[in-house]
């Protein structure tokens, strides 16, 4: 569901983005543009994505990037410009994740940052124990 998030915000963008058999993240055309990953410890388990927005790639050419040698890395900034932001990003990749993990709210704001309830940032998501147990409910169901 994390890639299905990140395929419907970059579609929003006109940016092709799909699911390559056997390996886990979103890719385009250009190569990989973003990474999924899941964390487990002391039976938690965290969920968590990376998007290249706007990232130098020449880096990733000093390392095998997620273990795939013959794969190339993407940004986002190959198809909008340099000139795209994290922050422009946001909300578009937030409005994808309320669609897809159903909840109802019809405009997220710009950013929800911290509040009493929850945690939700692009790069970092932590949801509340009730928030939990809702996406739960919403996965049972699907």
């Amino acid at each position: 569901m994390l890639e299905e998030t990140l395929i419907q915000a970059l579609a929003e963008y006109g940016v092709e983005a799909f699911r390559q058999p056997g390996q886990i993240g979103v890719w385009t055309d250009r190569g990989k543009l973003a990474a999924i990953g899941v964390h487990i410890s002391r039976g938690v388990t965290m969920h968590g994505f990376a998007i290249n927005v706007s990232a130098d790639l020449d880096y990733f050419q000093l390392i095998v990037p997620c273990g795939l040698h013959d794969n190339r890395v993407a940004a986002l900034s190959q198809w909008l410009g340099p000139a795209v932001t994290l922050r422009e990003v946001e909300p578009r990749v937030i409005a994808a994740f309320m669609r897809v993990f159903g909840y109802a709210a019809a405009t997220p704001p710009a950013f929800l940052g911290d509040s009493s309830d929850c945690k939700f940032a692009v790069r970092d998501v932590t949801l509340s124990t009730q928030q939990t147990a809702l996406l739960s409910n919403v996965e049972e169901e699907r």
